[in-house]
């Protein structure tokens, strides 16, 4: 039976060295020069940060790793018809995968014995991918050893341990901007600073994925470090592939509480004095509601928008349009907020038309005097804006 295990030849792991840069310092001193000079390229482009707009650009792409996490996606591809192992030798089914999907499959003779005993251990299970039959196989060999792993080196799995695994990892970039964003939003109160979305994203990362193996829990397999709204992974591939996937489960199941926006437009007395209007925005930016003899509330419009969303509405008629938008301006784990008023009055050459931008914040409300129109038709108006995070639960709550 054994002779049926051609794919299956120990070796150790100095192979590991013809990987990419992020894994190796140099190329081994046998490598051709072309594969060493590709090695070296590609090392000083990784490590070197380029300045593009004032803010460092680092690459996001290992040719080699990127090559080898599609090997691994691979590995999710259903078989045509459900693979049954029915007390089965784990050599067979690593020949019978290795079959199937045309990868090589290499074990560390360090690791495993070189008498292949390991190969006899039963495996039962019906297996509808490649990876459902090769995690019924690690399983069975991982019984009374510690630390067994199956990763991919350069185009072939291998079964190793820990130290193997550490001579595996690479560096890949992940752009979280997004996460970070969210994360912040959720976690701030209406006074918060918006810097919470590392740590929240870390400490749920670390969590997620093989928890032990990460420096910030006292492991030695994988290190992440933030730099703006990228996050730098260094990994093995199988858990960098992980790390892909975490990441994507957070973007479609963190629910981010959306920010319902209360406008208010009031036109303001003609008679007050510039003292009297100061006091009146000093008390709108407090978020008091606007109660001044002779001042009117021409409008009062509210959006509902998520928080790194831009939303708009749109009042009036076609001779006296008001657009009210809500722009985020977000960076660095935080949002800010431009709120954009367009007024267009009157027809024709006979058209004008009014913008005021002011700037706001989630839980902060803002307030600013401007004019709108000319000569005889001016008016003195005021802009108050309050954004509030809404939560879910008041959200789906019926009306008292």
């Amino acid at each position: 039976m054994l002779s049926s295990l051609p794919l299956l030849i120990t070796l150790t792991l100095p192979f590991v060295d013809q990987r990419s840069p992020a894994t190796q310092d140099a190329a081994p001193p046998n490598a051709p020069a072309a594969a060493r000079a590709g090695e070296n390229a590609a090392k000083n482009a990784a490590e070197i940060a380029v300045e593009m707009d004032g803010r460092p650009q680092i690459p996001t792409l290992d040719p080699g790793l990127e090559a080898d996490l599609l090997l691994l996606k691979r590995l999710d591809t259903p078989f045509a018809q459900p693979l049954t192992f029915d007390d089965a030798s784990v050599g067979d089914v690593l020949t019978r995968v290795s079959a199937e999907t045309g990868v090589r499959l290499l074990p560390d003779r360090h690791v495993l014995a070189e008498d292949g005993g390991w190969k006899l251990k039963s495996v039962s299970c019906v297996a509808a991918t490649p990876r459902a039959a090769l995690n019924a196989a690690m399983r069975s060999i991982s019984e009374g050893l510690d630390g067994v792993r199956l990763d991919v080196a350069s185009g072939i799995l291998v079964i190793t341990d820990n130290s193997g695994i550490r001579a595996l990892r690479a560096k890949r970039v992940y752009r979280v901007g997004d996460l970070l964003r969210g994360m912040s939003e959720i976690a701030s109160g209406p006074d918060g600073e918006y810097d919470q979305g590392p740590q929240l994203l870390m400490e749920r990362l670390t969590q997620s994925v093989d928890p032990d193996a990460w420096a910030d829990n006292g492991g030695d397999l994988a290190t992440a470090i933030f730099v703006g709204d990228l996050l730098v992974v260094t990994a093995s591939p199988m858990m960098q592939l992980t790390v892909e996937q975490a990441l994507d489960a957070f973007r479609t199941g963190t629910p981010i509480e959306p920010v319902l926006w209360t406008i208010s437009l009031y036109e303001l007395p003609t008679n007050a004095d510039r003292d009297s209007e100061r006091d009146i925005v000093a008390l709108a930016a407090q978020g008091a509601e606007v109660r001044v003899p002779e001042a009117r509330l021409v409008s009062r419009p509210t959006l509902l928008a998520q928080p790194t969303e831009a939303a708009s509405i749109s009042l009036g008629t076609d001779i006296d349009r008001w657009m009210f938008e809500v722009v985020p301006r977000c960076g660095a784990g935080r949002c800010k907020y431009a709120i954009d008023i367009e007024h267009a009055a009157g027809e024709g050459a006979d058209r004008r038309t009014s913008r005021v931008t002011l700037h706001a914040a989630v839980g902060a409300p803002s307030a600013v005097a401007f004019t709108t129109g000319e000569g005889a038709s001016a008016r003195r108006l005021l802009l108050q804006v309050i954004g509030h995070r809404q939560a879910f639960a008041k959200l789906l709550a019926p009306d008292e």
